[in-house]
């Protein structure tokens, strides 16, 4: 009695892939449209945000099938159990793949707010902790001082798309930021794709 009222329950799977299911076409033309109307996209965010508050969705363009959903915590870690059960019960959706976490890619370039730099500019010195199965990062930025929040931020961006959100989230602990002079080096660093060797070699 009364059932109309109830409000969608926190942490229901099945709610969320009911309305991507029905809504996939949308969701289709919404990426081959480019993005000109970002209300389906707003709606599957709030969508997401039902079943669990820290969740993300990015859509793009996918490598096995046409277009991917990728289901991200946004680099938070308790959004790891949330995000293998979503995942866990998707459905097979004609033309669809569905991913846990941003994936890693060695060709990513990322650009936000008018602030753009290549991942290969970072540089990074590593300690490894085999006690706690992590390592430990300084990532020297260039210019970091022009914009400290915007650079730390892209830094982080490319940490999730160049290692992999999955590496960042259970592999990387304490993160120090630090700025380097254009044109500067940083002795025995390293780059993201060599750090995500060294992580995949050590701590796997």
């Amino acid at each position: 009695m009364f059932s109309f009222f109830k409000k969608r329950k926190k942490g229901d799977t099945t709610v969320f892939w009911n309305w991507f299911v029905k809504n996939h076409k949308k969701l289709e033309a919404f990426i081959d449209e480019g993005a000109n109307d970002m209300a389906i996209y707003g709606k599957l965010t709030e969508v997401m945000k039902d079943y669990n508050d820290i969740l993300f969705p990015e859509l793009t363009v996918g490598d096995k099938a046409k277009y991917r959903l990728i289901i991200t915590p946004d680099g938070l870690k308790e959004g790891i159990e949330p995000t293998k059960a979503l995942y866990d019960d998707k459905p097979d959706i004609p033309n669809w793949e569905v991913v846990k976490y941003r994936q890693p890619y060695d060709d990513f370039r990322i650009e936000m707010d008018g602030l753009s730099f290549d991942s290969e500019v970072l540089r990074i010195l590593a300690q490894i902790d085999h006690e706690r199965e992590m390592v430990d990062l300084a990532i020297y930025i260039p210019g970091m001082n022009n914009d400290e929040k915007k650079y730390k931020h892209l830094a982080f961006l490319y940490l999730d798309h160049v290692l992999g959100e999955f590496n960042v989230l259970t592999r990387v602990g304490h993160i120090d930021f630090e700025h380097l002079d254009e044109g500067g080096s940083v002795d025995g660093s390293i780059t993201l794709i060599e750090l995500r060797k060294l992580i995949e070699d050590n701590l796997y």
